[in-house]
């Protein structure tokens, strides 16, 4: 069109941002409206989440993760083994994207990204670590094997990873695995955790990271990623899979 040609009525301030939302947060939305609309009263039970899986046709991780943002709002309450009940009465200001705030990517979302850039960087670090970094991770399995509960352990848990990230020397993966622990200190991560961790899961984690070590010292870069992968799946199958209505 030449551009001494104008089209009346038409300006770019017209148009609004498009943003696509989340699946979870959507699913989330859907459910708080019904409570809301119905109206459901505090005390009300909820269906079971396969039975939502159907209605929304979309996978139980999606309807689980809606279900916790919705808990840690305080809008529902879980009762593991029992069912999901209606906790508050519902207004506009309760519900973050109401307000234009974004909850972010759900847990989930956030661990297959940890599982792509962990393992690639369990790799490289085998072929790039140096002993004072294999030292520093001697260091911090020695101190979870001796309190493996304790209040330090979850720092001693998340500086591991961070010595491998930074003995890959790229700066994209330090950046990026940095970033996913700290949205594991989120609300909806802390709910999920309180339900699933037990001691005898940090036991067998901690033999994993034994095996990521020990391949990091034979410089063995498959090994490093196996044993990385064998870590996360595990984790995975605690936080994501085993979880019942």
């Amino acid at each position: 069109m030449p551009s001494n040609i104008t089209t009346p009525g038409i300006t770019a301030a017209g148009f609004k941002p498009v943003a696509m939302p989340r699946l979870y947060v959507a699913v989330a939305r859907e459910i708080a409206n019904y409570i809301q609309k119905t109206p459901l009263e505090p005390g009300a039970r909820l269906p079971p989440e396969r039975d939502l899986t159907q209605q929304f046709q979309v996978s139980r991780t999606t309807v689980r993760e809606a279900m916790i943002a919705l808990e840690t709002m305080g809008i529902i309450e879980v009762l593991v083994g029992d069912g999901t009940y209606v906790r508050a009465r519902l207004t506009s200001s309760t519900l973050p994207w109401e307000r234009g705030d974004d909850p972010g990517p759900g847990p989930h979302e956030q661990f297959r990204m940890r599982m792509l850039v962990e393992c690639a960087a369990a790799e490289d670090a085998a072929r790039n670590i140096s002993e004072e970094e294999l030292g520093r991770l001697r260091e911090l399995v020695a101190a979870m094997d001796a309190d493996i509960e304790g209040p330090t352990a979850e720092m001693n848990r998340q500086a591991f990873h961070d010595v491998v990230a930074v003995a890959s020397r790229n700066s994209i993966f330090v950046d990026t695995i940095r970033d996913l622990w700290r949205l594991r200190g989120s609300a909806m991560w802390k709910k999920i955790a309180s339900r699933v961790v037990t001691p005898q899961h940090h036991v067998l984690a901690l033999a994993d990271r034994k095996q990521i070590l020990a391949a990091l010292e034979k410089r063995d870069s498959a090994g490093a990623a196996a044993g990385m992968r064998r870590l996360l799946d595990r984790i995975r199958q605690r936080y994501f899979d085993d979880i019942s209505d």
